[in-house]
């Protein structure tokens, strides 16, 4: 067999041995005895929560903030930032590598080059360099630091502190949406707490009029279809009563899973007993200024803008400096000064040409810029408009509680009206069973009103970007 095959037979053996070295797993995965990773992750047990038997409006929006898997995202982005950060910062530090290789000569050529240290000289002579079956041990320290980029590691450390920013104007965004859920679900509680209360009380009336209709009747004061007609009545109530009281369950277990607690049944909500301070005339100015998905995505141009000025450094050269220390040495491994070795240099690197690539990539950002100054603009004739129906929607919530309080006095009224000339014999079961349902339907209006009242405050508080509630 000829030499050069046998050298194409060793080298193709020596990259497929290579390429099977590759295949295997890396020595951290030595330990898993074959494990194959499941293609999707199981999910991670979260720490039990006890029972919550009392919860208030705060409590409600601390404990989101405090369990929302949600929350846990979002910081987990900015812990990313801030990784990205420090890898940018780090650019500007010395790097320090270590190196070690060893070299067989299985089929060595002969070295032509000079000799001694006459660099003058123009003669030269073949020496060899090494013998077939020779070794060559290298192994050092490598040391490289980077004296002047243009500004590349500056602009990409404002691009990442850019980028950090922008993402805590993120989490903000998913704490006051977060909160406005929570807010609605909690509210949504109190309002079939409220419906549930309000038809037991109902149902106890009608309850007490079959009684005294059913003692009437048996006086010989009253006919038997007055007590047929509030028996009716009572178990249309009690309907009403167990739908109440399923929507109560419901939307229970709605707040439940946004706090991500367990809530009993028998859960006590304390009400709000005060109104939120809403912003005055300057709401929209205040709102543009102040959002946090406004802040983000200005804080997102400026990141691009870093981005922009770091394509523009390529123009400039950069200089680095360079040291090395190492040992190299043939056929054994040896220790001595006269194998060591020394070096200490600068590099200097420009880019000349490289097909219009950084043009392309300012063009992009330059588009890119333009498209989220676009998306700002959108974005705050959104903020204004949610302003502007918030406020529409806080006005009639206010009149509404007004109309409904007083629809409830005059219907609180009626009935007693009317239950007293029942009793008297001027009026029918059909009267006091009219403004029964009147008075009710009055309460719930009212009970409603409170509930969209507070509602609107917090969404305009959430619109203007402000928290919902201050002390939490």
């Amino acid at each position: 067999m000829r030499r050069g095959s046998r050298g194409f037979i060793v080298v193709a053996a020596g990259c497929a041995l290579l390429a099977s070295c590759t295949a295997l797993p890396p020595p951290q995965e030595w330990g898993a005895r074959g494990a194959s990773e499941p293609a999707v992750p199981p999910l991670r047990p979260r720490p039990a929560a006890n029972p919550v038997t009392r919860v208030s409006w705060a409590d409600a929006l601390r404990i989101a903030r405090r369990r929302s898997p949600t929350i846990a995202s979002a910081t987990a982005r900015i812990l990313r930032s801030e990784a990205l950060v420090r890898e940018a910062s780090a650019a500007a530090y010395p790097r320090l590598d270590a190196r070690a290789s060893y070299v067989r000569f299985i089929e060595a050529a002969d070295f032509r080059g000079r000799t001694g240290t006459n660099v003058s000289d123009d003669t030269t002579r073949t020496r060899p360099f090494t013998g077939r079956g020779s070794d060559i041990y290298s192994a050092g320290f490598d040391v490289s630091y980077p004296i002047f980029d243009g500004g590349r590691t500056y602009y990409d450390k404002k691009a990442a502190r850019a980028s950090l920013q922008a993402t805590r104007y993120d989490f903000e965004s998913v704490v006051r949406e977060l909160e406005l859920r929570v807010t609605v679900a909690f509210l949504d509680v109190l309002l079939a707490e409220g419906a549930v209360e309000i038809a037991e009380e109902t149902l106890s009336f009608t309850e007490k009029e079959e009684a005294r209709a059913r003692t009437r009747q048996e006086a010989g004061e009253s006919l038997k279809v007055d007590t047929l007609r509030f028996a009716t009545n009572a178990s249309e109530e009690r309907l009403a009563l167990n739908r109440a009281r399923s929507a109560k369950k419901i939307r229970l277990a709605i707040l439940a899973e946004l706090l991500d607690v367990p809530l009993p049944d028998d859960v006590k909500l304390v009400k709000p007993d005060a109104r939120l301070d809403v912003p005055g005339q300057d709401a929209i100015a205040a709102g543009v200024r102040n959002r946090s998905e406004m802040q983000a995505v200005s804080a997102r141009i400026k990141q691009l803008r870093h981005r922009l000025s770091r394509e523009h450094a390529d123009w400039w050269p950069s200089v680095d400096f360079f040291t090395s220390y190492g040992v190299l040495t043939l056929d054994e491994v040896k220790l001595s000064d006269q194998d060591d070795e020394f070096q200490v240099g600068g590099a200097l690197a420009m880019n000349l040409f490289e097909g219009g690539a950084t043009a392309a990539r300012t063009a992009a950002l330059r588009s890119e810029i333009t498209e989220l100054q676009g998306i700002r603009d959108e974005l705050a004739l959104r903020i204004e408009r949610e302003i502007r129906e918030s406020e529409a929607e806080l006005d009639v919530a206010r009149l509404n509680v007004d109309v409904s309080g007083e629809t409830v006095a005059l219907a609180e009224e009626v009935l007693t009206s009317v239950s007293a000339r029942y009793r008297e014999g001027e009026l029918q079961v059909i009267d006091v069973t009219e403004a029964t349902l009147q008075r009710a339907r009055a309460r719930l209006a009212l009970l409603r009103s409170r509930i969209d009242l507070a509602l609107s405050q917090a969404r305009l508080r959430r619109a203007v970007g402000l928290e919902i509630l201050t002390n939490q």
